[in-house]
């Protein structure tokens, strides 16, 4: 319980921080040339995995979908699984 808790509120602090920094790129408000554009349209892509993170993140923390979520992040989850004390 207490992983699930710390494990989701990290991956919604990563989240929201994605997000954020996808928002001062675009509140610059310059010109774009077409590299920057392109730049720009990837900071979209990483505002979009912002918002993944951040959902996947509260589903884990609520224990929504925790199959789906162990399936794909098991690996990582198991690092903070403490060992079995005999």
């Amino acid at each position: 319980m207490f992983k699930r808790i710390i494990l989701g509120l990290m991956g919604m602090a990563l989240g929201f921080w994605l997000m954020y920094k996808r928002q001062k790129i675009v509140e610059m408000g310059v010109r774009f040339s077409w590299a920057e554009n392109f730049a720009l349209g990837s900071y979209t892509v990483v505002g979009l995995m912002g918002v993944f993170f951040m959902v996947i993140s509260l589903f884990y923390m609520l224990g929504i979908g925790k199959g789906v979520i162990d399936s794909v992040f098991g690996s990582f989850t198991d690092m903070f699984t403490p060992p079995d004390r005999k």
